[in-house]
């Protein structure tokens, strides 16, 4: 019965298409009754045929000049045209009309907003509320102006008011989400949804997103209870599924992470970020083959996903197809060209292939994309010394310290290179303005190296700064 009273609408509504459009023809005047003209816009607006639209909004303006609903249609067309004046002038009309009609402030408010007047936009838009009846979509539109104008907290208030006013609106949920990751407000984010569950405990997506703000904790068991309970309410909710398994992954439950990561493609359509995780988690219990048969599925849906070719490039190292593993990832660069941890990885995986000049290519590009990864230059400083190029893993280390004289890894590795180097003078110069400044990290020097334990004066030099 539903699909025959749906072919019989869709029926009337092609009849009365082909009826105006013959009008528009044979240039006659034909009347169509409000609704009628309503459908014939909203058709074409439907297929994106905006001048046929606005063509209609004003036959449909002349026939039914006092009519609100066609005028605020027409001013909507006016603005997606970029009209505006012309979108404001039909708006105020309509406004003589029916001074309190809500849809007329909430209209200006988009036309204040594509205007990029934000303030002038919240103002239309609050003006709107008294009469409104889904105020809760009304607080939205406030909310996105504050966005737009970075104003995150103030977002954050009237997304609170429109769960106030409808608990139901999943997209205020997961727009509050956002703001509170924006803002680093994960602590505030757990309260808001633990007490917004209180209320509403069978809202799957405020479980989720308490589940999403627990993982940015680091607070991976809570997380996981958090993914349960929308599970249980809704065992489709795939989203709920896939982050479940990063949550595991991260406590390296793997086995647990695949299950989730496999339960998902019950419930979606297979994608390249979803078969990527599952061949991460069977990379990580060792299975191989299963890992690279996954990455390759990745890579057949989306050939641009970089990662899976990272991950084909992990599994190629681990059988020892180190020049595959290069081209694997090169592959990636190629398609990302500023990835910093591709070119990290890249410069790695050559100097474990002794191909040490790219090596030295890759951890420049790496120093040159981020010029304060300081792990980068301890890395890059630690293969020169390692091939006995001391002098120039000294000339990178002092580069270094030229831009971070903060950083006292830095430091106590140049009193490393010349301790190790048969400089005990320098070095030990060098070691004692590092105990002076930073005693701490004398920790991490030590472990560098189990030759420095060897090294009497060094020990002694210690000892004369411990407290």
């Amino acid at each position: 019965m539903f699909e025959e009273n749906e072919d019989n609408q869709n029926r009337d509504v092609i009849a009365l298409l082909n009826k105006f459009e013959q009008m528009i023809k044979e240039n006659k005047t034909l009347f169509f009754d409000v609704e009628d003209f309503e459908e014939i816009i909203d058709n074409y607006v439907d297929k994106r045929n905006l001048s046929k639209a606005l063509y209609a909004s004003k036959i449909a303006v002349s026939q039914h000049p006092y009519t609100v609903s066609l005028l605020i249609k027409q001013s909507q067309l006016y603005a997606a045209s970029n009209n505006i004046n012309k979108a404001i002038e039909v708006l105020n009309k309509a406004e003589n009309f029916e001074p309190n009609n809500s849809e007329i402030f909430i209209t200006r408010g988009g036309i204040f907003s594509q205007m990029n007047k934000y303030d002038e936009a919240i103002e239309s838009y609050k003006s709107g509320l008294q009469n409104a009846i889904e105020k809760d979509e009304i607080y939205m539109f406030i909310a996105f102006e504050y966005q737009n104008k970075l104003d995150y907290t103030s977002s954050i208030k009237y997304l609170k008011k429109a769960l106030k006013v409808n608990p139901d609106n999943e997209f205020a949920l997961y727009e509050l989400a956002f703001c509170f990751a924006t803002i680093d407000k994960e602590d505030e984010a757990i309260i808001f949804y633990q007490q917004f569950i209180d209320e509403n405990p069978y809202s799957q997506i405020a479980w989720y997103n308490l589940g999403v703000s627990y993982i940015k904790n680091d607070l991976y068991k809570k997380s996981i209870d958090a993914f349960d309970y929308a599970i249980a309410i809704d065992e489709t909710f795939s989203s709920a599924w896939f982050t479940m398994g990063n949550a595991l992954s991260c406590l390296d439950r793997n086995d647990e992470a695949l299950a989730c990561y496999s339960k998902t493609l019950e419930y979606e359509t297979p994608d390249a970020i979803v078969l990527f995780y599952i061949g991460e988690s069977l990379e990580k219990l060792g299975r191989l083959d299963e890992a690279m048969t996954n990455y390759q599925k990745s890579l057949e849906l989306d050939n641009n996903f970089t990662d899976s070719y990272i991950g084909i490039s992990s599994v190629q190292q681990e059988r020892g197809e180190m020049k595959e593993a290069i081209k694997s990832i090169e592959l990636a660069i190629s398609l990302s060209k500023d990835n910093i941890d591709y070119w990290y990885l890249y410069a790695e995986v050559l100097e474990n292939a002794d191909c040490i000049d790219d090596a030295e290519f890759a951890y420049r590009k790496v120093i040159e994309l981020s010029p304060l990864e300081a792990d980068a230059w301890l890395d890059f400083s630690d293969m020169l010394f390692n091939e006995e190029r001391n002098v120039d893993a000294l000339l990178v280390i002092n580069e270094a310290i030229n831009i971070m004289p903060q950083n006292f890894e830095l430091k106590y590795r140049r009193a490393t290179y010349f301790l190790l180097n048969n400089k005990p003078k320098e070095g030990l110069i060098l070691l004692e303005e590092c105990l002076q400044s930073n005693f701490e990290s004398h920790i991490e020097f030590l472990a560098y190296n189990d030759d420095l334990l060897q090294l009497n004066d060094v020990m002694n030099l210690i000892e004369t700064y411990r407290v």
